[in-house]
């Protein structure tokens, strides 16, 4: 009884985490998405999850970790009770001497853009 309750919590927490994985979006640019419900940290642990999975994947390639832009979010109908519970990171993996290669200035993602078309 005690092993099947154990295996039970255990597939109910794995199922509060969710990530994207690393996914390519344009030459050597990616993006990230993970997801964590409030008891396994919120948005701190996606946030912690994402930056340390896109810098172990850069790495991984002999490249260093750029980041370009980052949104914090959690679902809606809970975001006012839990806060954030989400975290996504664009970046890019660039070789140590690239010349892009510089202190990031993040800016968060914008909710929307106004364009102007003239005729």
């Amino acid at each position: 009884m005690v092993a099947r309750f154990s295996i039970l919590l255990v597939l109910a927490l794995a199922a509060c985490s969710a990530g994207t994985g690393v996914l390519p979006v344009g030459p050597d640019t990616y993006t990230v998405q993970e997801h964590r419900a409030p008891i396994l940290g919120g948005g701190s642990e996606a946030q912690r999850a994402a930056i340390t999975e896109a810098t172990d994947y850069c790495e991984s390639q002999g490249k260093k970790l750029l980041p370009l832009n980052t949104t914090q979010s959690g679902l809606p109908v809970n975001q006012a009770v839990y806060g954030n519970t989400s975290y996504s990171m664009t970046f890019r993996c660039l070789q140590p001497d690239d010349p892009e290669l510089k202190r990031p200035n993040l800016q968060p993602a914008p909710n929307f853009v106004i364009e102007e078309r003239q005729r």
